[in-house]
């Protein structure tokens, strides 16, 4: 069928004169609004404003356009069965409510100003064309105007198949124009600190306003539901950012989709393109890092801690991590959580290593690094998201992200044996780092470093016995950590012959009391600090 009409309305206005110009070519009218209209006008091509056509002016100061009966039924109308004038092309990109956001500083953004970039008439113009694509082209992006012309140009006419994908386009633009609107209506809904006062099933926020991080520290056992809303429809929007190498493997297809406006940025300063392996990676080495508060620096494979290091400096931090386990860190991420300088950049070069993660990079560092045409370089900054997503079985399981922060005063002291001052210091530290270590996890460490780490063991004891066997002779004096429960005696049996003097554990157990007598007959402390760190 060939089209007679079209109704232009754009912000973006790239493209369109030649597009309108073309159209007309093929014989197609030209109903445009007013900016659009006097655009195509002073183009020299033949327009009728929408307020000639419809016989009705724009309103509310332009706010009202082409929310008008006779627009309405021009697009939706069925053609052998309503006497109608058809609209049979609707071309309209929306105004840019994402990009405004973009271009400001959050601190800058301001809802009223914002709300004047929400398009109402755009998107009832795009969801009528998309709705009716039998009978319509909705052209939504200036992207899609060549593949109009393309079937326009062969076959004068706009083809069945190019229609409906144009609807699927549609509809795909405006659920995310929907979706960040509704994101940025959170996102100030919990700056404000306003409180709820409405049940999850309105399907207000992901988390609830004025959870904030530091609302973990001290708190003992699950957060209460009360302080976390899940609401009935989860509706998030990413968009495509980053194209990918390949997934996990080369025969694996993979692209980095992010939020619009995430909590975390990341900007590569050098090296070759990320691949979904250092993605990952570099999530978790931010996360580890960050978790402390004294300078400290993480090594990362595959997406578990093989050294991690706090010390007075971040190049003390870099060099005690990389003596954890030098044979497991090479080829691994490198995480900081203090700016890097020429000192730390000459110790890292020395050793192959995938990517350098930190919230600062200096120019003097940068000049070191660039020596090395292969090692990405990452700052970042902001937090990981307070939330975490994964796909399961056709949905997703959504969880808050463990952020407790615990206070190991109240950490129970089971054991007949007491801790020192240093053991208490190291058992926290490797308490923390148990939380990055996949399940089963163990972890051992002396002067705030690791030993050794035992990861992902279906078994505790073979965790206990991997950790030691990669700590070898340092391990004798260390402390160790448990993300789980001890389910029996044997594991503190073999830390005891392997020399080590304190464990932390959350405790639990069925068989608790026989763990307990067993650290009692080797003088072991034994803490139960009575929250799990279980990672999958």
């Amino acid at each position: 069928m060939k089209p007679k009409r079209a109704l232009i309305s754009v912000w973006d206005k790239t493209g369109i004169v030649e597009f309108a110009q073309a159209l007309q070519e093929y014989g197609v009218e030209i109903i445009a609004t007013g900016k659009t209209a006097q655009t195509l006008k002073d183009a020299k091509i033949k327009v009728i404003e929408v307020s000639e056509w419809t016989g009705s002016p724009e309103i509310l100061g332009g706010r009202v356009k082409t929310l008008h009966p006779k627009i309405a039924a021009g697009i939706l109308s069925y053609r052998k069965e309503d006497n109608i004038e058809p609209i049979d092309i609707v071309v309209c990109n929306l105004y840019p409510f994402e990009d405004y956001l973009k271009a400001l500083p959050e601190a800058e953004r301001r809802l009223l100003e914002a709300i004047e970039l929400i398009d109402i008439g755009g998107v009832t113009l795009l969801r009528s064309a998309a709705k009716n694509y039998h009978y319509v082209a909705p052209v939504p992006k200036p992207e899609f105007y060549s593949m109009v012309l393309k079937d326009l140009t062969t076959s004068g006419e706009i083809l069945p198949q190019t229609r409906e994908l144009l609807a699927l386009k549609t509809f795909e633009i405006v659920a995310h124009y929907d979706s960040v609107i509704s994101e940025y209506f959170y996102r100030h809904w919990e700056d404000e600190g306003k409180t709820r006062s409405v049940s999850a099933k309105g399907g207000l926020p992901l988390i609830s306003p004025g959870f904030k991080k530091k609302s973990f520290r001290g708190f003992k056992g699950a957060l209460p539901l009360c302080e976390i809303d899940f609401p009935e429809f989860l509706n998030k929007t990413y968009c495509k950012t980053l194209p990918l190498r390949y997934g996990e493997n080369p025969h694996q297809r993979a692209f980095f989709y992010t939020d619009p406006f995430p909590d975390i940025k990341i900007n590569k300063l050098w090296g070759k393109e990320l691949s979904y392996n250092n993605l990952l990676d570099i999530d978790s080495v931010i996360g580890m890092v960050t978790e402390f508060e004294n300078p400290t620096c993480a090594i990362i494979k595959h997406n578990t801690p093989c050294g991690v290091a706090e010390a007075d400096s971040p190049l003390d931090a870099f060099q005690l991590a990389f003596r954890s386990d030098s044979k497991s860190a090479f080829g691994g991420i490198v995480g900081f959580n203090r700016e890097i300088d020429a000192s730390i950049a000459k110790a890292i070069v020395e050793i192959f290593f995938e990517v350098i993660v930190a919230p600062k990079v200096k120019e003097e560092a940068m000049a070191v690094f660039k020596t090395k045409k292969n090692l990405r370089i990452i700052e970042f900054s902001g937090e990981l998201p307070k939330m975490s997503i994964r796909t399961c079985l056709g949905g997703v399981l959504i969880q808050e992200r463990d952020l407790l922060l615990e206070d190991s005063a109240k950490w129970r002291v089971v054991s007949e044996t007491k801790p020192t001052t240093e053991q208490l210091k190291d058992l926290e530290f490797a308490w923390k780092v148990c939380k990055f270590v996949r399940s089963n996890g163990i972890v051992l460490a002396k002067g705030k470093k690791t030993i050794g780490i035992g990861a992902g063991q279906m078994s505790r004891v073979d965790a206990v016995e991997l950790a030691i066997k990669k700590g070898e002779e340092k391990v004798k004096g260390s402390v160790m950590a448990s993300d789980g429960f001890f389910p029996f005696r044997d594991s503190i049996d073999i830390a005891h012959n392997a020399g080590i003097t304190a464990i932390v554990e959350p405790g639990g157990s069925v068989r608790d009391e026989e763990v307990i007598k067993a650290a009692n007959e080797h003088n072991l402390v034994l803490l139960f600090t009575n929250t799990r760190h279980f990672r999958h």
